[in-house]
């Protein structure tokens, strides 16, 4: 399975940056359409270290029924335009693997000891391919709008036609409908060992609030 994770940085809440977070987003329909999906963090304004801060967009992209050429060749050229559209204001890094199956990249991914994953509060909202193209300004507003300080917001491209057609086992339907014609997922995460005040609800409470202007579900 042909793997491909990014790292594109910028200064600190630059204009590019937001600008260029929201051109990605108009792409996920057609890569989602193609047989690539992924995990996306992005944040405006993430501490690297103790003293500095970046923008910075993480992504990690898999096709599993195409080759590694396949998925780099259509990656690549989003990040081509990045750096063309705003010359000099990001740091693009990628990095190509294969790995046997997606289980073989989860289990290296993922240290053994994580166990079914961490407990916290989650706000998520689905978006289809009409919240994804409205325009550009609309997305640079909202994404600036949900995204905590020093944080990040998930963008999970995990559905698309292989979810809308997908027929559980037993032939009953018991996916929410709003998966039938979803693309992303949009979400915030914070640990339930960092809710000790209203101060850490209200930016879930928040981002639902603004991102239900786009959202299916």
């Amino acid at each position: 399975m042909p793997y491909l994770n990014v790292s594109i940085s910028a200064t600190t809440n630059s204009d590019a940056y937001w600008a260029a977070a929201a051109y990605l987003l108009a792409q996920y329909p057609s890569l989602i359409n193609s047989g690539i999906f992924g995990y996306v963090l992005t944040g405006g304004s993430y501490p690297i270290t103790s003293s500095f801060s970046a923008a910075l967009y993480l992504g990690f992209f898999f096709a599993p029924n195409k080759s590694l050429s396949e998925l780099t060749g259509a990656l690549t050229p989003l990040f081509r335009y990045i750096n063309t559209t705003w010359p000099g204001q990001f740091t693009i890094v990628y990095d190509t693997y294969n790995y046997p199956d997606y289980y073989s990249w989860w289990s290296s991914a993922f240290s053994s000891d994580i166990g079914v994953g961490t407990d916290g509060l989650v706000a998520n909202r689905l978006l289809d391919a009409k919240a994804l193209s409205v325009p550009q300004e609309t997305w640079i507003q909202t994404l600036k709008e949900i995204t905590p300080p020093e944080s990040f917001v998930d963008i999970n491209l995990i559905a698309g036609p292989g979810v809308w057609h997908a027929v559980p086992s037993g032939g009953s339907d018991s996916i929410h409908p709003g998966w039938r014609k979803a693309y992303v997922e949009f979400g915030i995460f914070t640990p339930y060992f960092v809710i000790l005040s209203l101060h850490c609800v209200v930016p879930l409470l928040f981002f639902n609030s603004c991102i239900l202007r786009l959202a299916i579900l």
